[in-house]
């Protein structure tokens, strides 16, 4: 992420760098739903610190996504992660320090973006992993939006890692999860869509 690119237009929801950035990712992820060459049945979005975040945005806002892995995922309890999180947080609280009034209005626009509010929509499968030394993606932040997701939802919060994550070892463990999260769903499909018979 490039300097200050976490305050762009953060007066305004409307004007905010995120608004498009979440924009772009339902516009590719429709797409790609849309493509012949794509089971739609097994789509999932799967990203590490802000692109886990963003993940989770979209398995709250697309049907269209199966299963969400997020690793260290941001956007978590922004209020929380303000006061003690690291880059970007810090760049963005510094910010609002340095202009009062345009605090009040871009802590609304943040609250547009903050997976509290999005973590009751996500109703598929969600496996995220934290490291509990993380000092951007803070581990009660992430446990705060995991203990408001209602669907089926794994955790694993990883001891002495901070926002570097787990190693090719999580990421084994993931694809795997992964495989197995996403046959079933496709298996759970058409059973869904007759209402059970077969």
């Amino acid at each position: 992420m490039r300097p200050r690119a976490a305050t762009e237009g953060i007066a305004s929801p409307k004007t905010y760098v995120y608004r498009e950035i979440v924009g772009h990712c339902l516009r590719g992820l429709r797409l790609l739903a849309s493509r012949p060459e794509v089971d739609a049945d097994r789509i999932a979005v799967v990203g590490v610190s802000e692109g886990g975040g963003l993940a989770l945005m979209l398995g709250a806002l697309a049907p269209e996504v199966k299963a969400v892995a997020a690793d260290a995922p941001m956007f978590c309890d922004f209020g929380l992660s303000l006061e003690a999180g690291g880059w970007p947080y810090s760049e963005m609280a510094r910010f609002l320090r340095s202009d009062p009034e345009l605090a009040a209005k871009a802590r609304i626009t943040l609250s547009y973006f903050d997976l509290l509010n999005f973590a009751p929509r996500i109703r598929c499968p969600a496996l995220l992993n934290i490291g509990l030394l993380d000092q951007v993606s803070l581990p009660t932040a992430v446990f705060a939006v995991y203990n408001l997701m209602p669907g089926p939802k794994e955790i694993n919060p990883l001891p002495g890692a901070g926002h570097e994550g787990g190693g090719s070892k999580l990421w084994a463990r993931k694809l795997r999860w992964l495989e197995q999260t996403l046959a079933a769903e496709a298996e759970a499909a058409p059973a869904e869509a007759t209402g059970g018979v077969e």
